[in-house]
C-alpha cells in the first residue's frame, strides 16, 4: 500500500507584506501568495491568477527569516495542509484548509544559475535537481569572463 503524504511545494509572489503576530514562545506570519498559470481557449491565451493564504510559525529566536516576507518577493514554499474546524456564535459549523509553510526560500533555479556562474564546479544543488550541475559550469564561467573582459577593456 502506498503511503500518502500531506505536503506541497509551490512557487509564487507575495501579494502583500506578511502580518506577523508574536506570542510568548513563538511567532506566526500570515501572507497571501500569488500563483498563476496560462489557459488556452481556442485562439487566445489568458493568464489565470489565484491567491493562496499561507501561514508559517517560528520560535521567537528564529524570526529573522520573516524579513524576506515583503510584497513582490518570489519564494518557493514547502509545507503541509492543516484542517481547522470551528463553530461560530450562531451554532454554524465551519471548516477550512490552512496551508502551513515549513520552509520558504528563493526559487532553486535562481540559486542554481548563480552557483553555476559564480562558483565553477560547484555541485551542492545537483541533489535538488537530480542533475550534474557542474557539467557546463566551466565553459559558462569563462564565457561570462570573456564578455566582461570585452566590455571593460
Amino acid at each position: 500500500m502506498k503511503k500518502i503524504e500531506n505536503n506541497f511545494t509551490v512557487t509564487g509572489f507575495l501579494g502583500k507584506d506578511a502580518e506577523i503576530r508574536e506570542f510568548t514562545n513563538s511567532s506566526v506570519a500570515r501572507f497571501p501568495l500569488a500563483v498563476s498559470r496560462q489557459e488556452r481557449n481556442a485562439e487566445e491565451t489568458n493568464r489565470i491568477s489565484a491567491f493562496m493564504n499561507i501561514e508559517t510559525w517560528r520560535k521567537n529566536e528564529n524570526t529573522g527569516s520573516f524579513d524576506q516576507l515583503t510584497k513582490g518577493t518570489m519564494l518557493t514554499i514547502e509545507g503541509y495542509f492543516r484542517s481547522e474546524e470551528w463553530t461560530d456564535k450562531g451554532g454554524v459549523k465551519h471548516n477550512r484548509i490552512v496551508m502551513v509553510a515549513v520552509k520558504f526560500y528563493p526559487p532553486l533555479y535562481l540559486l542554481r544559475m548563480l552557483y553555476t556562474v559564480l562558483l565553477p564546479g560547484h555541485r551542492s544543488l545537483s541533489k535538488y535537481h537530480g542533475l550534474n550541475t557542474h557539467c557546463y559550469t566551466y565553459p559558462r564561467f569563462f564565457f561570462v569572463l570573456f564578455i566582461l573582459l570585452i566590455l571593460f577593456w
